[in-house]
């Protein structure tokens, strides 16, 4: 006969309660049927007390936008730098900065590395894109960070990133530039970076991205979904920005990172 199997997910009590109680007015085990998600255990639950492990293999940063009506795509003509110029680059500018003892002298640091980048030949791409383009080299460290650190990683389960990514929450709205993507299992992170310096102050600048980044997530990966600000930030400036950024759910990790955080 016809299979029955009821995920209440994400739904109300009463609407768990009101779909059970249907089951059973037709003779359908509820209790064998019924189930839902539970993300701390990675495994879908059924209310007789058996468990289902989630598989993750085919999942893909595409497929979860898609589940959640919109649509995520790799920037096909983008270029990343040399990593061996970029990891150069990034440990003169941080040091630079970390020397420096006054939140004007670290900002002036700032822009001599935006007078190196704006001095560099026009080719190959990579090159002209930072000239018009400077925080682009945050961004990119940050994707080489992200590499180095799932490279590193023992979990079993699939994961993936992008960086430069294009989103669409819908077929209404317009596209958006996604900085940083990383999908392990069925959660999703998302990073995006902010090199605004004002006396190490958090800026509106600071204060849009990561609330902006929080919703970016949860479009892409759902309430669990995670988002984090990447900013060249001391440790008062990620203090103080990190109060503004919105509650989240099931967990989710919202998080504010600064200059140190980068040098480690």
């Amino acid at each position: 006969g016809r299979q029955w199997n009821l995920d209440y997910t994400g739904g109300t009590k009463v609407m768990a309660a009101h779909a059970r109680l249907a089951l059973e007015s037709v003779r359908i085990d509820a209790d064998r049927v019924a189930s839902y998600v539970d993300h701390s255990r990675n495994s879908l639950r059924f209310d007789d007390g058996q468990r289902l492990a989630l598989g993750t293999a085919s999942l893909t940063l595409s497929s979860l936008a898609a589940l959640h009506g919109g649509r995520i795509s790799p920037d096909p003509g983008r270029e990343r730098p040399d990593v061996a110029w970029l990891r150069s680059f990034a440990e003169e500018l941080l040091s630079d900065m970390g020397r420096q003892s006054t939140a004007e002298r670290r900002k002036q640091a700032y822009q001599r590395s935006v007078a190196r980048l704006k001095a560099l030949p026009r080719s190959p791409a990579w090159t002209s894109k930072l000239r018009a383009v400077p925080g682009l080299s945050l961004e990119w460290l940050v994707e080489d960070l992200v590499v180095g650190a799932l490279g590193r990683t023992r979990r079993r389960q699939s994961h993936e990133w992008m960086g430069g990514a294009r989103f669409q929450p819908d077929l209404a709205s317009d596209d958006a530039e996604v900085d940083v993507l990383i999908r392990v299992g069925w959660r999703v992170t998302l990073l995006s970076c902010d090199t605004s310096l004002n006396e190490n102050r958090w800026t509106a600048s600071h204060k849009r991205k990561a609330m902006e980044s929080v919703a970016r997530a949860r479009q892409i990966g759902g309430d669990a979904a995670g988002a984090a600000l990447v900013t060249l930030l001391e440790h008062d400036g990620v203090e103080a920005i990190s109060h503004h950024l919105p509650p989240t759910e099931l967990n989710a990790p919202s998080r504010v990172f600064g200059r140190h955080d980068l040098v480690r």
